[in-house]
């Protein structure tokens, strides 16, 4: 993995796919930022986000599913 993705890991290192909660609890961090940016104007929102407002460039798509992986919904299946 290229430096460049590891050092973006380390300043997401709060946001944790398992931190010991369940699925519907955030953890500190998470719910402090959220708040802050429900709160701001849109372009602070976005700057907070690290995104633009036409979205993220091909690289930053890249490295953020480098970083988080997809977006998809952890569940059980239904039986």
């Amino acid at each position: 993995m290229p430096t460049a993705i590891k050092e973006r890991i380390k300043k997401y290192s709060f946001i944790q796919p398992s931190n010991g909660h369940s699925p519907q609890e955030f953890d500190k961090a998470s719910i402090t930022k959220l708040k802050s940016i429900a709160v701001c104007s849109s372009g602070k929102s976005l700057t907070l986000l690290e995104t633009h407002i036409n979205g993220l460039s091909d690289d930053e798509v890249h490295d953020r599913l480098d970083i988080f992986g997809l977006n998809e919904v952890a569940h059980e299946k239904a039986p």
